[in-house]
């Protein structure tokens, strides 16, 4: 949310909230029904073998601005770790495709077959040992970095509060 609900805004939202909650639990079960007919089908779906690279701090624990990098293989297997990150691009090419304004990267040791990795919060999970929010917590109102922090530990609840 980008602002907080005014008394007014919120009440407009609550008079449709029976209906809303209804509608959640259909799709929901719905939701249930599909994947359950076609359980196989779903598990597949998106999957792709990829190797995962994220920050870590000295501790393992995932960091989101100067930890070091560490590198795993679809298995988990380290393929490198603590690597400072201003030699990213010794461990790391980024392809360019004409179809696409994204990036591909590779871990080059891998190669460009294998070494395609994810980065963000799933891969950040798979790959550190720990998430430990930031002590103490930061003053004042939730930057976005911040919020990205809050999102990774449970602990931390995002009120947008300080």
């Amino acid at each position: 949310m980008n602002k907080n609900l005014s008394p007014e805004e919120r009440d407009v939202l609550l008079k449709d909230i029976d209906q809303i909650v209804a509608w959640s639990r259909d799709a929901v079960e719905l939701i249930k029904k599909i994947y359950c007919d076609r359980p196989d089908f779903h598990n597949g779906f998106g999957y792709f073998k990829s190797c995962f690279m994220s920050l870590v701090r000295d501790d393992g624990a995932l960091d989101l601005y100067h930890g070091g990098l560490r590198a795993n293989d679809e298995h988990g297997q380290t393929i490198f770790d603590h690597v400072d990150y201003s030699h990213y691009w010794d461990y790391v090419h980024e392809e360019v495709k004409s179809w696409s304004y994204m990036k591909f990267p590779f871990i080059r040791s891998r190669g460009r077959e294998e070494g395609w990795y994810r980065v963000g919060r799933s891969p950040g999970s798979t790959i550190a040992t720990s998430f430990r929010r930031p002590w103490p917590r930061p003053k004042g109102k939730f930057s976005r970095s911040s919020a990205a922090a809050a999102l990774l530990s449970p602990r931390w609840p995002i009120t947008g509060r300080a």
